[in-house]
C-alpha cells in the first residue's frame, strides 16, 4: 500500500514530478483529504495547471469530495475552494458567488466566503454589495476583536474612499478605535476623513 507520508515527502523534494502528483492526488481522494487536495491543486506543476481540462477536473474532484463531507465547517471550506476554482479557471462569477453564498449559509462563522465575494465585487466596483458583505461579516463578529476591527475599517473605507461619504465613514472608525485605540492607520484615516480628505 502506498504511504501518503512518503508521497508527500517525494512531492516536497520534487514538486514538478507528475507521477508523484497524480499518485498523491489519488491517495488524497481515496482518504477524503480535501485539505491536501486543495493545497495540491493550488501548488501543482505549471505543466498541469495550464492544461485546458485542469480547471474542470479540479471542480469535479472537489464536488465529489463535497458530497462525501458532512461537517459544516469542512463543507464551507470546500465550497470556498469551489468558488475560487470557478473564478480562476472559468471566470464564472455567478457560479463562484453561488458557492460562496452556500458556504456562508452552512457555516457563517467562517468569513472566508464573505471576503472572497467582497473581493470579487470590489473588482467590479459594485460597492453597495461590498458594503452589504461587510455588514454580514460584522454580524458574525459581535464581540470586539481583531476581525471586528478590520470589518469596521473596511466599512469606513468603502464609505470614504469610494462613496465620499465621510459622515457615514467616521463612526465606523471611531468604533474601531474603541477596540484598538493605538492603531496608527485608523487614527490617520479618522483625521483625513474629518478634514474631508481620502
Amino acid at each position: 500500500m502506498t504511504d501518503i507520508k512518503d508521497l508527500e515527502r517525494a512531492w516536497e523534494d520534487d514538486p514538478n514530478n507528475l507521477k508523484t502528483y497524480f499518485a498523491l492526488e489519488g491517495e488524497y481522494q481515496k482518504s477524503g483529504n480535501w485539505e491536501g487536495l486543495i493545497q495540491l491543486f493550488s501548488n501543482g506543476p505549471e505543466t498541469i495547471k495550464t492544461t485546458k481540462d485542469f480547471g474542470t477536473r479540479v471542480i469535479e474532484v472537489l464536488n465529489d469530495v463535497l458530497e462525501g463531507t458532512t461537517a459544516k465547517a469542512d463543507r464551507a471550506k470546500i465550497l470556498v475552494a469551489l468558488g475560487d476554482a470557478s473564478l480562476s479557471h472559468s471566470s464564472d462569477r455567478e457560479t463562484a458567488m453561488r458557492h460562496y453564498q452556500t458556504a456562508h449559509k452552512e457555516f457563517p462563522q467562517d468569513v472566508t466566503c464573505l471576503e472572497r465575494a467582497r473581493d470579487m465585487y470590489m473588482k467590479t466596483e459594485d460597492y453597495d454589495r461590498v458594503l452589504l458583505l461587510y455588514r454580514l461579516q460584522g454580524k458574525v463578529f459581535s464581540e470586539p476583536n481583531e476581525a471586528r476591527f478590520k470589518t469596521l475599517l473596511g466599512l469606513a473605507q468603502i464609505h470614504g474612499e469610494f462613496k465620499s461619504n465621510f459622515k457615514k465613514a467616521i463612526p465606523f472608525i471611531e468604533e474601531g478605535l474603541e477596540i484598538s485605540p493605538d492603531d496608527s492607520f485608523a487614527k490617520e484615516l479618522l483625521s483625513n476623513y474629518k478634514s474631508g480628505k481620502t
